[in-house]
């Protein structure tokens, strides 16, 4: 392997950076979902309103994190002759043997800190539609019927048969 021209090497070092702090953000963003679940679970819905703007917070940041991210690899792409745009994984044979290291841990981590995500937004994308289609069976239970006009003889117009209510109005 040949030695990193010096801009090279500082470019190298700006990824390593840019990386290291996107895997901080993935930690952040990784604890702000598991807070949302957590506040799913309890049904705690300020809870729930605080954790999705967090996280929509960290997306936003980390959308700009490998936004840069992308740009310190080009300037690499470009320095080393590679196509634009490869994958990280394909870096680590150019990025040196002091960094190798490094970089192949970020990159482990980020991968497995972005599978954790991918199962906990499913866990709670599964949660809220289980609130929601609560919620829903809810308000079907206490109006059973949405937009009823009542007659001159107080039966509703329009409906022939009554609508079922299973919620008991006896009590």
């Amino acid at each position: 392997m040949a030695e990193l021209s010096e801009k090279s090497t500082v470019a190298v070092e700006a990824l390593i950076d840019c990386l290291a702090r996107e895997d901080e953000m993935l930690s952040f963003l990784l604890t702000a979902c598991e807070d949302q679940t957590e506040a799913l679970k309890s049904n705690n819905y300020k809870a729930v309103e605080t954790a999705v703007s967090k996280v929509n917070n960290l997306l936003n940041g980390i959308s700009a994190m490998e936004e840069e991210r992308m740009r310190h690899q080009e300037i690499l792409d470009a320095e080393l002759g590679l196509e634009p745009g490869v994958a990280l994984k394909d870096l680590l044979p150019y990025v040196g043997a002091e960094n190798w290291e490094r970089v192949n841990g970020l990159s482990e981590e980020m991968s497995a800190k972005a599978e954790r995500l991918r199962s906990v937004n499913k866990l709670n994308g599964v949660m809220t539609r289980q609130v929601l289609d609560y919620s829903t069976v809810m308000m079907e239970l206490l109006n059973p019927r949405r937009n009823l006009t009542y007659g001159a003889t107080g039966l509703d117009q329009g409906v022939t048969q009554p609508g079922k209510s299973l919620l008991n109005k006896t009590i």
